[in-house]
């Protein structure tokens, strides 16, 4: 398995679907209500992740540090070290 990376500061999304409906949310209420109900959570930068999945302009990833550690999620590929 490919080694831990770092993040920039930046949103996961728990589920694939919560990613797209993340994507086409134009307005923040909306992007809100994902952040409240769990399915989008903040990272601070510099935190640890490890890939698990890569898509096209994502990378499916599981929190090795910090308040978020052993959540997974999907992640915007620009939004990490490579």
């Amino acid at each position: 398995s490919p080694a831990p990376t770092r993040t920039h500061r930046a949103a996961i999304i728990t589920t694939w679907d919560a990613m797209m409906e993340s994507m086409t949310t134009n307005d923040e209420a909306g992007y809100q209500a994902l952040v409240e109900s769990g399915r989008v959570f903040m990272v601070e930068k510099g935190r640890t992740v490890e890939v698990l999945d890569v898509a096209f302009t994502s990378l499916r990833v599981q929190v090795l540090d910090g308040p978020h550690t052993g959540k997974t999620g999907w992640i915007i590929n620009d939004n990490v070290n490579k």
